[in-house]
């Protein structure tokens, strides 16, 4: 039972730190490509063309909108990274409606023949938009967590194929190699200690963040707390990659399906996340625990996260 319950636990290390590798891919490349705002502004553009569609405008009168109600936004301190960027999260059809109504019609195309009368052109278009705002933002939300499961399984395997990580084989050498499984659940119990303590420290961040300011000072010194916190996770995860090197290497046989196998098994695996590897150590490292008390013959304690 220990054995195999020792080997288990060196296979879940090994999950989380190939997971939080893809977890780390996948916060680059969000914050080079800032998939959530575009999702949300090519919505946006979708409404206030039909929008003004409803109104017998064009579609370039709708851009023409639109590029006036993403430069007020940017006025009002809603800028995003980046020259064109911009912030949508708070933004309400209210709001929307007030910033199109705003808006001057000689920057419109299609309303500047109009004179006075696009004033009221623009007030429908924004009334419209208004009452469309729900159909339109509502699902926004849901496509951005469908691309993130879809980017999350490309990092997943990225991250799999260039270690050349194939579960299969890893099984088998951490359970014939006693000294990497201790290593490894060593390294499991600090990856979980620095975890917690991250937990702790993000929650005391929100709670401070919408207090006083002299709260909101303190929340500024956790965030500091939790880049460090958040540091040590990565140097434990890279220390532990290059430790694993000689257990990954060898050839990528692409005509061996027993090989593949291996590959997809871990792209499925990894592609669980970090936290769902995380839970799974602590229930390991808490069983291991009631195992050793059961052996000594004294009373279990609750799990710590410990590798004691």
């Amino acid at each position: 039972m220990a054995s195999v319950l020792e080997t288990l636990i060196a296979f879940v290390v090994v999950m989380l730190v190939l997971a939080l590798a893809a977890q780390s891919l996948q916060e680059a490349i969000k914050v080079a490509w800032p998939f959530k705002r575009y999702i949300a502004l090519n919505a946006l553009r979708g409404l206030v063309r039909e929008a003004a569609g409803a109104h017998q405008q064009m579609d370039t009168d709708g851009d023409d909108i639109l590029r006036e109600v993403v430069r007020r936004l940017q006025a009002l301190g809603q800028k995003g990274f980046g020259k064109n960027g911009i912030r949508l999260d708070s933004l309400t059809g209210e709001q929307l409606r007030e910033l199109i109504a705003a808006v001057d019609p000689a920057k419109v195309g299609g309303l500047q023949a109009l004179g006075t009368s696009g004033v009221d052109r623009l007030k429908e278009i924004a009334k419209q938009a208004g009452q469309w705002f729900p159909l339109a933002m509502n699902p926004t939300e849901h496509r951005y967590k469908r691309r993130m499961r879809m980017l999350a399984f490309g990092t997943s395997t990225l991250v799999v194929l260039a270690l050349n990580a194939d579960a299969i084989r890893l099984l088998r050498t951490v359970r014939s190699d006693p000294a990497l499984q201790a290593r490894l659940s060593e390294t499991g119990g600090r990856l979980v200690q620095l975890d917690s303590l991250l937990a702790v420290v993000q929650d005391s961040i929100a709670l401070r963040a919408q207090a006083a300011d002299s709260q909101v000072r303190q929340a500024d010194s956790l965030r500091a707390r939790r880049d460090s916190l958040r540091a040590a996770q990565d140097t434990v995860s890279r220390a532990t990659l290059a430790d694993l090197g000689p257990v990954f290497a060898g050839r990528r046989e692409w005509g061996d399906p027993s090989w593949w196998a291996g590959i997809l098994f871990s792209i499925l695996l990894v592609g669980l996340g970090a936290p769902f590897w995380h839970d799974a150590l602590e229930t390991l490292f808490g069983f291991k625990q009631k195992v050793r008390a059961v052996a000594a013959g004294a009373p279990s304690q609750p799990p710590s996260g410990g590798t004691a």
